[in-house]
């Protein structure tokens, strides 16, 4: 009777072990890969507060995953050059392709790291995107400084609402994100037409320039 129960207690301190070495296997691969929202809380912390708060809006979660948001997201970037903006400078024809080949067939299994990081790179290069676009739309693209190196009437600062704006991606609501931009009112409105270099009123200040879709689709 003894032999059984000491078999039986050796049985069962084989078992635990083995348990508690899954266990321990299953949280180190965890910590490794984790799952996208984890990729994105890594990658975006050496960026700019105004990324930094976009993904904090939303706790770190996709805002371009589905194909659908995307699309949605650069036909809307075609509606800028009514605003006096180049669709062009915004990548607004890479951004499908971008995110057809982060979301490449194998990739989007959420034990995939390296499909993870992939997905990551591309949502915080889109992000950055319609972040650069609201910027442009708020205080043009031409820093005033670069034409008069006297230039002293001081700047405001670009304010954005992460919220909201997180919420128009969820919603694809792109055009109503843009047409609620602060409109630029800036010193230079009544003569810009006749400083060199400035043709339309959204013109005048420089912002981030956008990633180009093969930069972020390569991970740069």
């Amino acid at each position: 009777m003894r032999v059984f129960v000491t078999i039986g207690f050796v049985l069962a301190l084989v078992s635990g072990m083995a348990g508690g070495n899954q266990d321990e296997a299953s949280a180190t691969g965890r910590e490794g890969g984790g799952d996208v929202s984890q990729v994105i809380a890594r990658l975006v912390e050496d960026k700019g507060d105004g990324l930094q708060a976009f993904y904090d809006a939303r706790s770190h979660r996709l805002a371009w995953q589905d194909g659908e948001t995307v699309a949605a997201f650069a036909a809307a970037l075609h509606t800028l050059e009514t605003d006096g903006l180049t669709p062009q400078d915004y990548q607004a024809d890479g951004l499908v392709a971008a995110h057809r080949q982060a979301y490449a067939e194998g990739d989007s299994d959420g034990g995939n790291d390296g499909g993870n990081e992939r997905q990551a790179r591309f949502d915080l290069h889109a992000s950055q995107v319609l972040l650069t676009a609201l910027k442009h739309l708020q205080r043009g693209k031409v820093d005033p400084r670069s034409i008069d190196p006297d230039w002293e009437i001081p700047i405001a600062a670009v304010e954005l609402d992460s919220a909201a704006i997180s919420r128009a991606v969820d919603s694809q609501r792109f055009e109503q994100a843009f047409a609620r931009r602060v409109p630029p009112t800036h010193p230079m409105s009544d003569f810009a037409p006749d400083w060199p270099g400035i043709g339309s009123s959204n013109d005048w200040w420089v912002g981030e320039p956008a990633l180009s879709a093969a930069g972020a689709a390569a991970g740069r």
